[in-house]
């Protein structure tokens, strides 16, 4: 754990940036499905009588959560 050159990280710090990281990419994944569900909904014939597509994509918004 030294930091003789002043460049080095400690452990405990690399393995911070490291769960952040692999946080940012499960984030990123989470919206990137929700919004291509979205979209797909948006492609979806809707029978006369049933609920409004913007219930659809809601109701599916909160699955994904």
């Amino acid at each position: 754990m030294s930091q003789s050159d002043g460049t080095e990280l400690p452990r405990y710090g690399e393995d911070v940036i490291d769960t952040l990281l692999l946080r940012r990419q499960e984030i990123q994944r989470t919206l990137f499905v929700e919004n291509n569900l979205a979209q797909l909904l948006k492609l979806l014939p809707l029978p006369e009588n049933s609920v409004d597509q913007e219930s659809l994509s809601k109701e599916a918004s909160g699955r994904c959560l």
